[in-house]
């Protein structure tokens, strides 16, 4: 008679053995069309993928600030300074231009936007009353005469003009990029608030409290549409990306105010919970709202509803983000700084909810592990695990595992019982590498003591 020995790594085995350790189950979800290397664990070098903050030091109080697409840097004015500052996106600065010589400064620099087609900026002082042009050489190339107290600008990529308003004045300037900065001044009746470009169709739009209407334009400033908006004051206007729709801000009511311009109606507020005061474009058709009170920047969807949520440690009031790497960068003008604050709420991994707690727990209390099993809701061609280590003199560490040897045959959808890992040390310095399939979930269930 022959005798059949089950072997002591089958799974019946595994599973008895198991059961004595404590376990730990997170999981994280890839929502992009593409697969991506995800950082696990890592607390102590940053490499947890949870939000992160820093700062970097600019010149006597930031106000207005902006992400350059084309090159990749940030551009801060600082008001009382009156210089422009040029950093990369690790706060390492580029170059500082000089906007005013005088011994105390008096141009009073408080606006910019960026050229989205040759990366050039254009910065206004509200009290020299000029526009200062700077190449993506981040060189001061041009100065431009504007009217009387400039205090707000907008590029148009579809028209290349520059929409100016000016505090006490009732025009709008309209400096034309193709006719050397030949300027147009449209009379509005009514000294305006805020203004917003279209780049899709080339329109664009000028609120006034004053006058309880915005007004909006085409290429040729022809007027289109009038809304009459009762009562309140609004705040940064702003246009959706197919130009369909108007949002502004509720000022002093926690709401945002929808336009649909092509039915012709102001359609009902979106209530916060806290007071909004400034609204971005994101991702697709998202928008991303700041709040005080508690200071938060939110991702809403096209449908208005809140996907995620950012809490930061300053007030959101002049800020500008990196979309694609979901990076802000908020101006701490009291403090002249700018913070950095980087969202796994924009990146397209979600994490389960415990996964902060998990990663905090193991950097302050190291485990052991024993087994690790991991599946993904999908099949998975390429299921890879890299373990990584820095020592404390910088040495780093990394070995790459292939899942496929540690398939489980017993189990629809795939699991595999990765035994390789056993006595690994989980804690503050240890890392992990994990490739996600496209739009796929991967969890992993930790068994340690």
């Amino acid at each position: 008679m022959i005798d059949f020995v089950h072997p002591i790594n089958s799974y019946e085995s595994w599973s008895k053995h198991l059961e004595p350790f404590s376990t730990t189950q997170i999981s994280l979800r890839n929502v992009s069309p593409e697969e991506q290397w995800v950082n696990v664990w890592g607390a102590n070098q940053g490499n947890s993928n949870l939000g992160k903050a820093k700062f970097f030091a600019t010149n006597t109080y930031p106000q207005a600030i902006q992400f350059n697409p084309i090159n990749k840097a940030i551009y801060v004015v600082n008001q009382l300074a009156a210089t422009l500052q040029i950093f990369n996106k690790n706060g390492q600065l580029l170059n500082e231009i000089i906007l005013d010589h005088n011994n105390i400064p008096t141009a009073s620099p408080i606006d910019i936007e960026i050229n989205s087609i040759t990366g050039d900026a254009y910065v206004i002082g509200s009290l020299s009353n000029l526009l200062y042009v700077v190449s993506l050489n981040l060189e001061l190339t041009k100065t431009v005469a504007l009217s009387n107290r400039p205090f707000s600008l907008r590029f148009n990529s579809k028209t290349n003009k520059l929409y100016v308003q000016h505090l006490l004045l009732t025009t709008v300037s309209i400096l034309d990029l193709n006719a050397d900065y030949a300027i147009v001044s449209l009379e509005l009746n009514s000294v305006q608030d805020g203004i917003a470009v279209n780049d899709a169709k080339g329109t664009w739009a000028s609120l006034s409290n004053q006058a309880k209407k915005i007004q909006i334009f085409n290429e040729e400033n022809i007027l289109l549409r009038s809304f009459e908006i009762s009562l309140v004051d609004l705040g940064s206007l702003l246009f959706s990306k197919d130009g369909e729709k108007l949002y502004a801000i509720i000022q002093n009511e926690k709401k945002l105010l929808t336009i649909n311009i092509v039915a012709g109606t102001i359609e009902q507020s979106v209530p916060f919970d806290n007071q909004p005061n400034s609204i971005h474009l994101g991702k697709g058709n998202d928008l991303m709202i700041s709040t005080t009170a508690p200071n938060k920047i939110i991702e809403l969807d096209e449908e208005l509803k809140s996907v995620s949520e950012l809490t930061i440690a300053i007030k959101p009031i002049q800020w500008t983000v990196n979309v694609q790497e979901g990076i802000f960068y908020i101006t701490d003008a009291i403090n002249n700084k700018i913070s950095v604050e980087e969202s796994n709420s924009i990146s397209p991994i979600v994490f389960s909810d415990n996964y902060k707690e998990a990663l905090s727990d193991f950097q302050h209390r190291p485990i052991l592990l024993n087994h690790l099993k991991v599946f993904y809701s999908e099949p998975n061609q390429m299921p890879l695990i890299r373990i990584g280590t820095k020592s404390s003199s910088g040495k780093l560490k990394k070995r790459l595992i292939a899942l496929h040897k540690y398939h489980s045959p017993q189990h629809i959808p795939t699991i595999y019982d990765v035994t390789e890992i056993k006595n690994e040390i989980l804690d503050g310095r240890a890392f992990w590498e994990v490739l996600v399939p496209p739009e796929q979930s991967m969890t992993m269930v930790l068994y340690h003591s």
